[in-house]
C-alpha cells in the first residue's frame, strides 16, 4: 500500500519531468532508436515510407520498454519503496507488462493516431489535418493510461473510475502532450527544410522518441497515483468490521506487503512464499496474492508448487481471461509431470470451454480423458463432454469417439441441460451418416 500518495501540485513540474525520462535506460532507448533511424535511411525507400519507418520504431521503442520503467519509477516513488528493489526482480505490482506482441498493437494505435493526421495535413488538406493533430496530440496520453489500465488485475479499478478520478488533470495533461506532439513537428518540418535527408531524419526519430518517453513518464505518473487512490480506498472498503477492528484489518494488510518487500529486498524467497500461502489460505480468492505467489513460484522454477497451486493459479487465469497462459502453464506441468491432472470438475469445464474457442483442441481432449471415471454424472461433467464432442468433430473427424461421448451423456447425465444439446447432436449426425450412406449406394 502507499505511504503517501502525491500533491496534486507535484504531477507536472517540467524539470521532473524531464530528469524522470532521461535515465541510462531511456537515454540506451534514444541511442538504439537513432542508429536504427541512420540505417533506415540508407536503404533506398522513398521519403514518405523511411520517415513513417523511422518514426514508428520511435514509438515502439518507448511504448514497449519506457512505458514499463515508467511505471516501475513511479510506482516505487509512491510507495516509498526504494528502485533497487527491482533489481531483486520484485513481484507484487499488481499491474501485467505488455508482451511485444501487444506493443506492437499499442504502437499501430499510436502511429493511426500521431502520423495519418500529419499525413492528411501534408497530402490531402491542411485543415482536417490540423484538426487531427490537435485530437492525436490530446488523446495520446490517454491511449497510454487506456493500456495500462487494460493490462491491471484489479478488479475494482474499471475504465469510467478511472477516466472520472483523472478528470482534474485532463485538461493539462492534454495540453502537454500536445505540447510536445507540436514541438516534435515543427523540428521535423525545420530540419527536413534545412538538412539533408539523413539528419532530417535522425533529428526527427530523437525528438519523437524523447517526446514520447517524457508523455508515457506523465501519462504513467498520473495512472499509477490514481491507481494508489483506488488502492488506498479498497481496503477501507473490503472489510466489514468497524472501529478498532477495521484498523487492525488495514494494518494487517499493509504489515504483510511491508514484509513482503522486505523479504524480497534481502532474497529471502521462501520466507515470501510462506507469507503468501499463510495470505491465501485467509483469503484464496486474492487476485494480488494469487498473482504474486504464481510469479515468484515461476521465477523460482518451483514446479512442485505450482503444482499443488495449480487449481488455484488455473481459476485466477480464468478470472483474468488469461487463457493462453492458462494453456502453457498446463503444459508446463504436464511436461514436468505427465501424470498431472486437475480434481476441480467445475474448474475442468470451464477450462474445456475456453479451450475449445481458442482452439487447443489437444487441451479439451485431455481434461475430458477419463473424468467420467472420476467423477459422479453432474451438469458440469455433460458440459465437459459436450465441449469434448465439439472438438472431435471440428478437428478431429472422429465420430466414433464423438457418438461415444454422446451416448455417455444421454445415459448417465440425461437429467441435465447439457444431455438436450447432446440429443440434437447425436440426431444430426446421424442424419448427416444416413445421408451419407445413401449416397453411396
Amino acid at each position: 500500500m502507499p505511504t503517501e500518495l502525491l500533491s496534486d501540485k507535484d504531477v507536472y513540474p517540467a524539470k521532473n519531468l524531464i530528469l524522470d525520462s532521461l535515465s541510462s535506460k531511456n537515454l540506451g532507448c534514444l541511442f538504439i532508436s537513432a542508429c536504427i533511424s541512420v540505417l533506415i535511411s540508407l536503404l533506398e525507400f522513398n521519403h514518405t515510407l523511411t520517415y513513417l519507418l523511422c518514426l514508428s520504431v520511435a514509438l515502439l521503442l518507448p511504448l514497449h520498454f519506457s512505458r514499463k520503467l515508467a511505471y516501475l519509477m513511479h510506482f516505487y516513488q509512491q510507495t516509498g519503496k526504494r528502485r533497487a528493489a527491482h533489481q531483486n526482480r520484485q513481484k507484487e505490482l499488481s499491474i501485467t507488462m505488455l508482451t511485444p506482441t501487444t506493443s506492437i498493437q499499442l504502437t499501430l494505435a499510436a502511429i493511426v493516431l500521431l502520423l495519418l493526421p500529419v499525413y492528411v495535413f501534408y497530402f490531402i488538406h491542411w485543415f482536417p489535418g490540423l484538426l487531427l493533430i490537435l485530437l492525436g496530440g490530446a488523446c495520446f496520453p490517454y491511449l497510454i493510461i487506456f493500456s495500462l489500465h487494460s493490462n491491471d488485475n484489479e478488479p475494482y479499478i474499471n475504465l469510467f473510475k478511472l477516466l472520472k478520478e483523472i478528470k482534474p488533470y485532463a485538461l493539462k495533461l492534454s495540453l502537454t502532450s500536445l505540447g510536445f506532439y507540436w514541438f516534435t513537428l515543427f523540428a521535423s518540418d525545420l530540419s527536413a527544410t534545412v538538412s539533408p535527408l539523413i539528419i532530417a531524419i535522425g533529428v526527427s526519430t530523437l525528438f519523437a522518441t524523447l517526446c514520447t518517453i517524457i508523455v508515457i513518464s506523465l501519462s504513467t505518473k498520473i495512472f499509477v497515483m490514481t491507481e494508489r487512490k483506488f488502492a488506498a480506498r479498497h481496503v477501507g472498503t473490503t472489510s466489514n468490521a468497524k472501529g478498532p477492528t477495521s484498523i487492525y484489518n488495514q494494518e494487517n494488510i499493509s504489515n504483510l506487503d511491508t514484509d513482503i518487500g522486505q523479504a524480497l529486498k534481502t532474497g529471502q524467497y521462501t520466507k515470501v512464499v510462506s507469507l503468501l500461502e499463510d495470505a491465501l489460505k485467509r483469503n484464496a480468492n486474492s487476485n494480488l496474492r494469487r498473482q504474486q505467489l504464481f510469479l515468484l513460484l515461476s521465477e523460482l522454477k518451483d514446479l512442485e508448487k505450482l503444482s499443488r497451486y495449480a487449481e488455484l493459479f488455473l481459476h485466477w487465469m480464468l478470472e483474468r481471461n488469461k487463457i493462453k497462459d492458462a494453456s502453457q502453464f498446463i503444459y508446463q506441468l504436464r511436461k514436468h509431470n505427465p501424470a498431472f491432472l486437475l480434481h476441480d470438475l467445475r474448474l475442468i469445464s470451464m477450462l474445456a470451454k475456453q479451450f475449445f474457442h481458442r482452439k487447443k483442441h489437444a487441451l479439451v481432449l485431455w481434461l475430458a480423458e477419463d473424468a467420467k471415471i472420476r467423477f459422479r454424472p453432474c451438469e458440469e461433467l455433460a458440459s465437459l463432454y459436450l465441449s469434448a464432442t465439439q472438438t472431435l468433430i471440428t478437428h478431429f473427424k472422429d465420430f466414433e469417439k464423438v457418438e461415444e461421448y454422446l451416448l455417455f451423456i444421454l445415459q448417465s447425465c440425461s437429467e441435465y441441460p447439457s444431455a438436450e444439446a447432446a440429443k440434437a447432436l447425436l440426431i444430426h449426425l446421424q442424419n448427416n451418416q444416413k445421408k451419407q450412406d445413401d449416397l453411396r449406394t
